[in-house]
This record gives C-alpha cells, structure tokens and sequence, in this order.
C-alpha cells in the first residue's frame, strides 16, 4: 500500500512513541492491581517467547503440542491471577504453577527429543524455567497465606 507522505525520522520517531505508550496503557488496563513483578516478568517472557515459536511448528505437531502449550501459557497468567487477587491460597498457588511448569517441561523434553524445535530455543525456555521454578519458591510462601 503506498501513502502519499513520507515520514521524517522525527515522525516516525513520535510514531513509535505513541505506540509504546498505547501498548502501556493497555498493559495497566490489563495488569492485575496487584502484583508480583519479578513473577510477572518472567510469565511475560514465556507468553512472548513460545507463541512465536509454536506457530512454526509443522502441522500434526502444532495442532497437538502447541495448543497444549499456549494452554498451559494462559494458565499460569490464570494462576497468577487468582494469587494476587487472592482468589486462590498460597498453597493452591504453588501446585498450579508447579503443575503447569511440569506440564511445560514435559513438552518441552517430547519436542526437543524430536528435534522439532532447534536447541537453542529449547535451552532458553528451559532455562525460563527454571527461573520460574525458583521465583515461585521464593514470592510464594505457605506462612503468610491469608486464606
């Protein structure tokens, strides 16, 4: 499509800008009020990392491990959720996210045996992880459970 203007860097440059703050802006909109940053930003990274990722997969492998890790995805956002709107016990917390962390990393052990993602994605998302695996242990605890 052709526009009958072309764009100065500094309009561009403002372009990007109004973008950025759309995109924040909407994040707030979105973002439960309260909030565990460190865990926050590493979901964050899953969500933006293995969609991407997932949609390259070929057909019969897309279809049936790439829906289930989209799923699991949007469960821990889920399960992020209800523990910083304490709809869920701290307790309740830890299992669903340790259970959809297993669920991540036992597909994640079915693609990479099949080599149907190359290594070094594997090794990153591995390594989200165990990122994760750690941050829940350490923002999450059993003692100041308030249900």
């Amino acid at each position: 499509m052709e526009l009958n203007h072309k764009f100065t860097q500094a309009e561009i440059k403002k372009l990007k800008s109004r973008e950025k703050e759309k995109h924040a802006e909407i994040n707030q909109i979105l973002k439960p009020k309260n909030s565990i940053p460190e865990l926050y930003h590493i979901l964050l990274v899953l969500a933006k990392s293995l969609p991407p990722k997932v949609a390259k997969l070929k057909e019969p492998y897309r279809n049936d491990f790439g829906s289930q890790i989209n799923h699991t995805v949007c469960e821990l956002f889920i399960t992020y959720t209800d523990y910083v709107d304490k709809n869920i016990t701290s307790l309740s917390a830890k299992s669903s996210f340790h259970r959809s962390v297993n669920k991540l990393n036992a597909l994640l052990i079915i693609l990479n045996e099949n080599k149907l993602l190359d290594y070094s994605t594997i090794g990153r998302v591995g390594r989200t992880l165990l990122d994760l695996r750690e941050t829940i242990e350490r923002t999450i605890k059993d003692a100041n459970d308030p249900k």
